[in-house]
């Protein structure tokens, strides 16, 4: 576990070489409120290193927490999704994330081990994609979405329709 949440000055390349010298080992990384990061920091070193075409890191991350990240927007989102570093990821957290949107959210379906996903306060979202990822991503049984204010019925169709896998408690605690 590296918990770098709050690190104003991490930038891109710390992330990269956080990412790259853990490779295999590290399970849990936390940069939520890193303001400085952005998609290029989950690139692999071959899409912007000459001479490290070969580059193959092995990816362990399980949970990976990019909150409250102001630059994390639907290119991030496919950035992650497509990540050498990202692809047995099983929990990922994008609360108060305002640049997300339904566009960036789909790109979620192409990560299959999912179990967990928070998008709270992310204002751009209306759960309009929330279907198709439930339905590629058979093993999510967590989907947080507190405060997105502009939900639609077709997004809570689309959970109500999944709610055993859910814990659904027909309405119990809240």
């Amino acid at each position: 576990t590296i918990d770098l949440s709050g690190s104003v000055h991490l930038t891109d390349r710390g992330v990269s070489s956080v990412l790259a010298a853990t490779s295999g080992t590290l399970q849990f990384l936390n940069i939520s409120g890193c303001w400085r990061v952005t998609e290029r920091g989950f690139e692999t070193p071959a899409r912007h290193a000459p001479g490290c075409e070969k580059y193959n890191p092995k990816s362990s991350l399980v949970k990976l927490d990019v909150s409250n990240l102001p630059h994390l927007d639907d290119l991030f989102v496919r950035t992650i999704a497509k990540s050498a570093y990202t692809r047995y990821l099983k929990r990922l957290y994008m609360r108060d994330c305002p640049l997300l949107s339904d566009a960036g959210f789909s790109a979620l379906k192409s990560m299959p081990r999912l179990e967990a996903v928070a998008v709270d306060n992310c204002r751009g979202l209306h759960g309009r994609t929330f279907r198709e990822v439930l339905d590629e991503c058979l093993t999510l049984r967590e989907l947080v979405a507190n405060r997105v204010v502009l939900l639609s019925d077709d997004a809570i169709r689309s959970i109500a329709a999944r709610k055993a896998s859910f814990g659904y408690t027909g309405g119990v605690g809240g």
